[in-house]
């Protein structure tokens, strides 16, 4: 009897384990694949040698840990409408997509700042590093299932961001 027991606490013990290790790899490989999209946007903002705009406009996309295929689906049309429609300005340092994690602590104030409900596509205007303007675009998850008007949308929102006086 007491061997069944042992063998128990051990096969818990294992399957515990099992599952942490499991959360643990799943963990970093989301921040892996964070950090290497924004690594990717970085590069995409700048050539070396190219100084900071004193004004920039960024463009967020903000999602939740667990995301849904149409989540997944918004990040792709936006990226799609700044590298696509905004391009020069993105290879100027004008402009700069960044992809968050809402629920990640450090990344938590932008839920008060921005009032996000759910994941959210935000264009916020930078002058000196502070912000000055931003929009956001709600209509993303209206259009999603229509991507020319959905890059639309984007693009023409986010374009009066670009050429507002300094």
């Amino acid at each position: 009897m007491k061997t069944k027991g042992v063998t128990t606490t051990i096969l818990l013990l294992f399957v515990g384990i099992s599952l942490v290790t499991l959360l643990i790899k799943e963990n970093n490989a989301e921040k892996t694949k964070e950090n290497a999209t924004l690594k990717v946007a970085s590069n995409n903002v700048q050539n070396p040698g190219q100084t900071t705009p004193t004004t920039r406009t960024i463009v967020y996309y903000f999602h939740n840990t667990t995301r849904c295929r149409t989540c997944r689906r918004i990040e792709a049309l936006t990226r799609k409408a700044i590298e696509t429609g905004l391009s020069e300005d993105l290879q100027k340092g004008m402009i700069k997509l960044q992809v968050l994690n809402m629920e990640k602590p450090n990344n938590e104030h932008f839920v008060q700042d921005y009032q996000l409900t759910t994941s959210a596509v935000v264009v916020s205007l930078l002058r000196n590093g502070s912000q000055v303007n931003w929009k956001r675009l709600d209509r993303v998850w209206e259009l999603v299932r229509n991507e020319t008007a959905f890059i639309s949308y984007i693009q023409d929102e986010t374009r009066p961001l670009l050429t507002e006086e300094n």
